[in-house]
């Protein structure tokens, strides 16, 4: 099977912090470090294995 636009994890995957679901926290911090500039020049995600690490970092990183 061949999807167009990539693999279903990826098409599936949360695209903006609204769509992050158990990570209230940690969304409202990188948020309001956001909104204010002052965003340090290194995150740390640390956690389990399916905890949203990489979709956090991938969101993070389009909202630079």
């Amino acid at each position: 099977m061949h999807l167009a636009r990539g693999t279903l994890y990826n098409i599936l995957r949360p695209q903006r912090f609204l769509e992050v679901i158990g990570q209230d926290n940690t969304v409202k911090s990188i948020q309001m470090a956001l909104s204010k500039g002052v965003l340090e020049h290194a995150l740390i995600f640390y956690g389990q294995t399916g905890g949203g690490k990489t979709t956090l970092a991938r969101i993070v990183q389009l909202n630079l």
